[in-house]
């Protein structure tokens, strides 16, 4: 099983693929060994660190990354938003039609609507014209979708709902100030 290291401050010894190298960065190495499966998913290291599962590398190779686009129609009020209220991390900002983010583990890339372009030439990209169609949510899986919900309210996020039990888990939804719709919820283990 190959793990990959979300917090970590010193360098691993790592399986890069068998030639054991050593990352300048922990967050960015492989690790292969003996560990205890976690409730959530992930698995915890002998010295307490968490680490999430991954597969092996694919056909894009092992420094794949996943950056979700949002088209906004004002980026910079939605970097507040997305950095404000969620807590994303600005990363760098491009001409004030784009903001980079990171968040949650991922990257967040918000853009102004635009025409087609030479690489996408019969695609334009615009905000959802109805935020109540929905062809695109985002899920934050969170330990406790109340107290989230609690704290998101306080920094100024408004939920359609309070979360609701489903169950298996529970869950409620925002929007960001284009109608971009997302979802936290908390799965319950039965």
């Amino acid at each position: 099983m190959y793990v990959h290291v979300l917090e970590s401050d010193r360098p691993l010894r790592c399986d890069a693929g068998g030639r054991g190298q050593v990352a300048a960065d922990a967050r960015d190495c492989w690790y292969r060994g003996a560990v205890r499966r976690c409730a959530d998913s992930g698995v915890r290291l002998e010295d307490g660190r968490i680490m999430a599962n991954q597969q092996p590398p694919g056909p894009l190779g092992p420094d794949v990354a996943v950056t979700h686009i949002l088209v906004v129609t004002d980026p910079a009020r939605s970097r507040d938003f997305w950095v404000g209220v969620l807590g994303a991390e600005l990363y760098r900002e491009y001409g004030g039609t784009s903001v980079v983010l990171r968040f949650a583990g991922t990257w967040l890339l918000l853009v102004s609507g635009g025409g087609p372009t030479a690489d996408k030439p019969a695609v334009i990209f615009q905000p959802p014209a109805d935020a109540d169609l929905v062809s695109h949510a985002m899920t934050l899986r969170v330990a406790d979708c109340q107290a989230a919900y609690e704290a998101l309210r306080s920094r100024g996020a408004a939920f359609l709902t309070p979360p609701h039990d489903w169950d298996s888990e529970i869950r409620c939804f925002l929007r960001d100030p284009d109608g971009h719709l997302v979802e936290i919820s908390q799965s319950k283990t039965t």
